[in-house]
């Protein structure tokens, strides 16, 4: 099968979770026998193939580069954001590479800069077409539906203007993929994917196997991890706040990644005195290897969060706000617990229970072991390869 991979990034730019199971999955859907060509932006397009797999960089056809993180003044946000709604972006350019590729299927995922555009596009040669759902930005411009340290509760008025026309051109849509159930389930209340299949499958780990971590045993002193993008929405903060309290007798702090340069910096100042160590940014098996609990406090309703099934694989218990997709990963009072957002006395009861009980600790940490096998990537191929398969029936 012959099959077109199209997202904003792909490496070795990467902007989150969704560049590293792309390119791990199109790896793996290259060791299958399958022949994968990437479609991706560039501020420096060019063409590289290895094997079975081809990438085509493309030039982002907006007003500036968007994935540097550089800060851009108010009006040339918004003069971006019009133009990725209604404009066409990068649909000339996929066309060509249609018409030059003939692929038996595409698969879309993120398509900042490309625009919805490139639906119509592919619908009109006739091409099955999938499409995964890995955040909110088909329903939000900033990508999380978070405002003012609040979830929202439905689309304001920017937000409905901006996604009218990636409604409409979701009809062009075969079958749509959510990495979790609440994902999937908020874009259908939104009136996306009318005439599309709909199906659910949750990120395995492509970065590692189980690691049979079932006998592992807790520190003297509980280390406690955060792992992932320093960010409000993340609730780093409420996690730090909550656990000082318990340092140094009881657990140690440990954050990995990075985030923001002057909101990092703002976090280091305010608790590296207080003993909390920053790792910035690490391998995730190695960090996941050093400590004895993973706490997941984000704020915002997760879509997934690939952080989930890398603990697993390390046999780490998991401690986590039931937001978005998580409570579908985390197995309460099995492989972790789960708290609700921003309830810092609960998080803090969790974290100690499993502090004073390690028969408990073990006890999650095999549970946790043997819940990845679920996760396992080459399960989740397997998955998609029935879902190409369905759609092109």
């Amino acid at each position: 099968m012959k099959i077109v991979q199209i997202n904003s990034l792909f490496a070795p730019r990467r902007h989150g979770g969704t560049e590293v199971f792309l390119e791990q999955f199109s790896a793996e859907l290259v060791a299958r026998g399958h022949q994968v060509v990437v479609a991706c932006l560039s501020p420096t397009p060019t063409r590289r193939g290895d094997g079975r797999l081809h990438v085509h960089e493309f030039p982002l056809r907006n007003v500036y580069w968007p994935f540097d993180g550089t800060r851009q003044a108010r009006w040339r946000k918004a003069v971006w954001h019009l133009r990725n709604a209604f404009g066409h972006g990068g649909a000339a350019d996929i066309d060509a590479l249609l018409e030059r590729e003939r692929p038996d299927l595409v698969h879309t995922h993120n398509l900042a800069g490309f625009t919805c555009a490139v639906w119509q596009t592919i619908r009109a040669r006739g091409i099955p077409l999938v499409h995964t759902i890995h955040d909110y930005a088909l329903l939000c411009p900033a990508t999380t539906m978070f405002r003012r340290n609040a979830n929202c509760g439905g689309q304001c008025l920017g937000c409905r203007l901006l996604s009218w026309p990636k409604r409409e051109h979701s009809r062009a849509v075969n079958a749509v993929v959510g990495v979790s159930g609440f994902a999937l389930d908020r874009h259908l209340r939104g009136g996306y994917f009318t005439r599309a299949a709909q199906y659910v499958i949750q990120n395995g780990d492509p970065r590692g196997q189980n690691h049979n971590a079932a006998s592992r045993e807790p520190s003297p002193v509980m280390r406690v991890g955060y792992l992932g993008r320093l960010a409000v929405v993340k609730g780093v903060e409420l996690m730090l706040d909550s656990l000082l309290p318990l340092v140094p007798h009881q657990c140690e702090l440990i954050v990995g990644g990075s985030g923001d340069a002057e909101y990092e910096s703002r976090l280091k100042s305010r608790y590296e005195p207080r003993g909390v160590r920053f790792t910035g940014r690490v391998d995730a098996a190695e960090f996941l290897a050093g400590i004895d609990v993973l706490v997941v406090p984000s704020l915002w309703h997760e879509p997934f969060g690939l952080v989930l099934c890398e603990a697993m694989s390390a046999g780490v218990p998991i401690v986590a706000s039931a937001v978005g997709g998580i409570p579908e990963v985390v197995e309460h009072g099995q492989s972790g617990f789960l708290f609700e957002p921003a309830d810092g006395r609960a998080l803090r009861e969790h974290v100690g229970h499993l502090a004073r009980d390690r028969n408990l600790h073990r006890q999650m940490s095999r549970r946790s072991s043997a819940q990845a096998e679920s996760y396992r990537f080459d399960r989740t191929v397997d998955r998609y390869l029935r879902v190409y398969e369905q759609t092109l029936n």
